[in-house]
């Protein structure tokens, strides 16, 4: 097709497609998102159940990325979003003891000299290894190596041992040793590139700490998010329920099958789903980056959310929560997350609601376990940890299969070359969290770029 606007289609009806749909309708750009379940947001889902708010997904994003806060201004809904309740103080289980996070602190480690020396993360050892980190030279050898390896040339075995690997394979749901410094921790690797302290840069950062603590969400949960992408899309851009089944090439754009058995045709062609599912729709047209995308792998996790009566608590947590140290002895619990004191409103004055975390790539084999067993592991957890009194009186457990993508070793130079082969079709692009971003405001500043380069191809080509 030539002249004027190009026919967009989005697959994948997540926070990237969504994001992508809404960049195109700034510049004037119609798209068609089509994503095959009964809802928009891919893991972001919220459930309201008997006054009580219960993210299941993702229950904040990050302040200081700049992409989910644009999106809000754009949206016109800044204005709701709440900050953390005080204290916003998390963390760090090991040996059977809860060990606070440092205030002020970045990556979990202490930029600032009084929180740092009260702090019982550490030995002394392990905190002297830490302030002699600007005295540490950059890494001369090139190429990737694994966020693990990073931390302990840079801050000590111990720092990555009891801070980074439950503090960042918390996030990722998994293995510090695997996964790519590059691709989790970019910004600390530049610093490391530019010859400068990683110590010091952190505690830069610290000092800009943002007011309210750096993180955001909705009073009615992250799905508020959503809603009001969807909303302010114009009425028939996303279709629910519908599924592609398959692309191919179709003169200088593409067409794809779906599952209600439609044939669409699209000048653009935006791939917003995860990396597996990529692959099999690129089998057939571009077969070595389809390979280059199934052999990113994926691990699974499970979410437990309970409500209790406020008064079953015996030992209510002062914080947010806490994520624990792998190896031996382990609690069953990934993290435990005490929503209610996080986020105002979520629950009525009387309940408290947790969210215990199972699996990640430690622990995958805990999803065998049926529902009922990881509610009564919960719950027993928290009754050691908590002193809880009585049964939860409400529970909800999530499942997401394959949903986290462990960005390993090497995995920028793979997506690299993702790009190159799919830049010699026609307008295609891949994006998403499998790809080049993790977490809410970086997946969606780049599915957004992702959108606006393939805008861009199209109009100088002189087509549109």
């Amino acid at each position: 097709m030539t002249g004027g606007a190009p026919r967009v289609l989005v697959l994948g009806g997540g926070i990237a497609g969504l994001s992508a749909a809404w960049e195109c309708h700034r510049q004037g750009v119609g798209a068609v998102v089509l994503e095959a379940q009964t809802r928009a947001g891919g893991v972001i889902r919220t459930d309201v159940v008997e006054d009580v708010v219960l993210d299941t997904g993702p229950d904040a994003f990050l302040v200081s990325k700049p992409g989910a806060m644009t999106l809000c201004r754009e949206l016109g809904i800044e204005g709701r979003l709440i900050a953390m309740s005080p204290p916003r103080g998390a963390f760090v289980l090991r040996d059977g003891q809860l060990h606070a996070l440092p205030e002020g602190g970045a990556f979990g480690i202490a930029t600032r000299p009084g929180p740092f020396l009260r702090s019982t993360l550490l030995s002394p050892a392990g905190k002297l290894r830490v302030a002699l980190e600007p005295l540490v030279p950059r890494r001369r050898t090139g190429g990737d190596e694994s966020a693990g390896a990073f931390f302990r040339r840079r801050f000590g075995a111990e720092a990555a041992e009891r801070i980074a690997q439950p503090l960042l394979g918390g996030i990722h749901a998994g293995d510090l040793d695997r996964l790519s410094v590059e691709a989790v921790l970019p910004q600390l690797a530049h610093v490391e590139r530019d010859g400068r302290s990683v110590l010091l840069a952190l505690r830069r950062q610290g000092q800009r700490a943002t007011e309210g603590g750096a993180f955001r969400s909705f009073p009615n949960g992250m799905a508020f998010l959503v809603e009001a992408l969807v909303d302010a899309l114009p009425a028939g851009t996303v279709r629910l329920g519908v599924g592609a089944t398959a692309i191919a090439r179709a003169g200088h754009g593409w067409q794809v099958g779906t599952t209600t058995g439609d044939r669409l045709e699209a000048d653009l062609l935006l791939l917003a789903a995860p990396a597996g599912v990529v692959a099999g729709w690129l089998g057939p047209v571009a077969p070595e980056a389809a390979g280059l995308a199934s052999g990113i792998p994926y691990v699974s996790s499970a979410g437990v959310l309970a409500v209790y009566a406020r008064t079953a608590i015996a030992r209510p947590m002062h914080g947010s929560g806490y994520v624990s140290t792998p190896g031996p002895g382990r609690e069953p619990l990934l993290a435990t997350s005490w929503l209610s004191n996080k986020w105002a409103g979520r629950a009525p004055a009387d309940r408290v609601v947790l969210r215990g975390f199972f699996g990640g790539a430690f622990d995958e084999a805990a999803l065998a376990q049926s529902d009922e067993t990881l509610v009564g592991i919960a719950h027993q957890t928290w009754q050691r940890r908590f002193g809880v009194e009585a049964p939860p009186l409400l529970t909800r457990v999530v499942r997401w299969t394959r949903t986290s993508p462990q960005h390993e070793v090497g995995h920028g130079a793979r997506v690299r070359r993702i790009d190159e082969v799919l830049g010699a079709l026609p307008s295609i692009a891949v994006c998403g969290s499998g790809f080049r971003a993790v977490g809410i405001p970086d997946v969606a500043t780049d599915a957004r770029a992702a959108i606006r380069t393939l805008l861009d191809r199209w109009r100088a080509r002189g087509e549109g």
